[in-house]
């Protein structure tokens, strides 16, 4: 049903501990949303065949800006092709009266960071890694080596190929650099930075930073799981045409007001779960259902609106995730339809 390896702790919790907040109106309105996905993908995929043009090498016929909406339509629909696949294993776990931990948290358009992106693709598969892997091999005190072996056993995990291994080594790559200039970046005192980070466009820098991850996802995932190494290589030499600046300078702008706008989702989670932390300390929620929930469903989830766990991480979009990401690949087909004509 996880279609990963999963922690026997959590397996056996999940087993004998059925959620006492789970509701009929939850697991129908669930099943909506999944069979929504699954109408937005079978359109995404006949109206932009992006994978058979990928796979084919086709798109070396196009221009910058179609190969960036190929670029940016595959990560998408590749998306909801895993998140389809996750979430009717979760529905049919749901009907039998377990509930388990949503697989895809976050809708690939509401991620600005490797970690971020990472901690909510496949969530499961993550937790496993980092139990069974990451921590025996110490953690965040050896955190920029250990990337590197985690991102190794994955890439081999799914097959090996040179295009996996250098999708491992990039992730991994920037991942290390991520680790170490956030962190940094929060509390050096060099006159400069802090200045920034004291100012009024600090908000605008680190979106900008976002913005810049927002491209390594896609140049990293587009190695990996879409066009390889050789059409990655293409695709970046078509940026330094004046065609493909005029592009990319358009999607960093499109992308940078993107990332203000997950800010502000941020910090609409983040208060709603201090305030459901505080309902929780009166005593108005069941303690025992939120302290039991190992990786379940939050409240906020539950009511689809988005929830945060108790790591701080969102533990789901609900449906506004999906109506995002729904407008965004159909507009983006829409475009390449348009473009096409």
């Amino acid at each position: 049903m996880k279609a990963a390896p999963m922690r026997w702790n959590v397996f056996t919790h999940e087993f004998h501990n059925p959620c006492l907040l789970l509701r009929a109106g939850y697991v129908a309105t669930y099943a909506i949303r999944l069979v929504c996905m699954v109408i937005c993908l079978e359109l995404g995929t006949h109206w932009s065949p992006c994978f058979a043009l990928g796979a084919s090498g086709a798109f070396v016929s196009t221009g910058p800006f179609e190969i960036g909406l190929l670029a940016y339509l595959t990560l998408n629909l590749m998306w909801f092709k895993f998140t389809i696949i996750w979430r009717f294993a979760r529905l049919w776990a749901l009907l039998d009266g377990v509930e388990v931990q949503e697989n895809m948290v976050r809708g690939m358009n509401n991620n600005y960071s490797l970690v971020g992106f990472w901690k909510g693709w496949h969530r499961s598969f993550n937790r496993w890694l980092v139990r069974y892997i990451y921590v025996p091999l110490g953690g965040t005190s050896y955190r920029s080596l250990n990337v590197w072996v985690v991102f190794g056993f994955v890439a081999v995990w799914h097959d090996v190929e040179p295009k996996l291994l250098a999708w491992g080594g990039m992730n991994a790559l920037f991942m290390s650099v991520e680790a170490a200039i956030v962190p940094w970046a929060a509390r050096t005192q060099t006159p400069l930075v802090r200045m920034l980070r004291e100012g009024p466009f600090w908000r605008h820098a680190c979106a900008a930073s976002g913005t810049s991850y927002i491209l390594v996802l896609m140049v990293v995932n587009l190695t990996g799981y879409g066009v390889g190494i050789e059409g990655t290589m293409y695709f970046l030499q078509q940026l330094f045409s004046v065609q493909g600046l005029q592009v990319g300078l358009g999607t960093f702008a499109f992308l940078f007001s993107a990332t203000m706008f997950m800010f502000a989702i941020r910090e609409v989670d983040e208060g709603r779960a201090g305030r459901g932390r505080s309902r929780e300390q009166k005593g108005q929620v069941n303690s025992k259902a939120v302290k039991d929930g190992a990786g379940g469903t939050s409240g906020a989830d539950a009511k689809g609106g988005g929830g945060v766990d108790d790591d701080g991480e969102s533990d789901g979009d609900g449906w506004r995730g999906d109506a995002l990401i729904a407008t965004v690949t159909l507009l983006t087909v829409a475009m390449g339809w348009l473009q096409s004509q």
